[in-house]
């Protein structure tokens, strides 16, 4: 899905992590951005997930390779604008998302 620059001139087709959706919402989803530009060790913040490539949930996702998901970069779009779906993220991973989202959002 696009995803667009801060400056909110140019964006770039990124694949995502829905993190909420509520049929309250409509047909909207909050959706985490993710990027195979993966910063040096130093810089990943503790909003940062990896998603590592050798990780059994992560065969046949559709990612060409380790990724980072950036739990501090957040859009909401409406669901027409995603156009498909790569998988699912096991529990045990989700839990650790949500631990990250709320430390992003200052939740805890």
């Amino acid at each position: 899905m696009p995803f667009y620059f801060t400056d909110f001139k140019r964006y770039k087709f990124r694949p995502s992590l829905v993190v909420s959706y509520r049929q309250s919402n409509g047909d909207d989803y909050i959706v985490a951005f993710i990027s195979t530009i993966i910063p040096a060790i130093q810089l990943i913040h503790e909003t940062h997930f990896i998603i590592d490539s050798n990780e059994s949930f992560f065969t046949n996702k559709g990612l060409k390779k380790t990724s980072l998901l950036t739990c501090d970069k957040l859009m909401t779009i409406n669901q027409s604008i995603a156009t498909g779906l790569l998988g699912e993220v096991p529990t045990n991973i989700i839990k650790i998302i949500d631990k990250k989202l709320k430390t992003a959002l200052l939740l805890q």
